[in-house]
């Protein structure tokens, strides 16, 4: 497991400096832009984001199996279309960039809401159930323009979706706050190594220190 995420470590770094290269090349004139360097910077891009949520999806396999395998399958697929898409002469507006790009919005909100989900656990239902109502709608909406139905065309509808937006935003941001100081890092290896925290008073923890220490000085004297 920790070869795993080593190894997914070191390719999301990889990819991301490969892709800051290329982008500072093209400050002094290198053709990023357009066709092989797009496409290799896409790729790069691509590799970095997927290596990274692969990460977070490895560190839950022990704690959720079925939904880290699903996280991680979609992951794999998504990559793999889309490095497909970028290399392969598909044009634009076919079927199978459309599928890419439905499996795209789908992979990113599924692997955001299942991180949240597993890190927060039943804190904060509400607050959850909101942000995923709301991710829910702006994926639908995502997902309709992909297939190429504008619903942008209609009169309020991109400034409702755009408030949208910022209120996820927002409240994810509020959520990852609220993960990070409930499930930190240490927890999560803990987990995946099989193992889990518990959390109790320092009351109780001094009351058990202090039993643990009169049980070991009766054993002395019984020896």
């Amino acid at each position: 497991m920790k070869q795993t995420k080593k190894i997914l470590t070191i390719t999301a770094i990889a990819s991301t400096c490969l892709a800051i290269l290329m982008l500072i090349g093209a400050i002094f004139g290198l053709e990023v832009f357009s066709g092989m360097g797009l496409y290799a910077l896409l790729s790069f891009g691509t590799i970095a984001v997927a290596s990274a949520f692969a990460i977070s999806a490895v560190s839950f396999l022990r704690i959720k199996p079925i939904v880290s395998y699903v996280c991680l399958g979609l992951l794999g697929v998504l990559t793999l279309f889309a490095l497909i898409l970028y290399w392969a002469p598909i044009p634009t507006g076919s079927w199978f960039t459309r599928i890419t790009g439905v499996l795209a919005i789908a992979t990113v909100f599924f692997n955001i809401i299942i991180s949240f989900y597993i890190k927060l656990g039943n804190k904060q239902k509400p607050l959850q159930l909101a942000t995923y109502i709301l991710v829910v709608i702006i994926d639908v909406v995502l997902t309709l323009l992909v297939c190429g139905i504008n619903l942008f065309k209609y009169a309020g509808v991109w400034q409702g979706f755009a408030v949208i937006c910022l209120i996820v935003l927002a409240l994810m941001c509020t959520l990852g706050i609220m993960a990070k100081k409930n499930y930190t890092a240490d927890d999560a290896e803990v987990s995946v190594e099989g193992d889990k925290y518990i959390r109790i008073r320092q009351s109780e923890y001094n009351e058990m220190k202090a039993r643990i220490a009169q049980l070991e000085e009766e054993l002395k004297h019984k020896k």
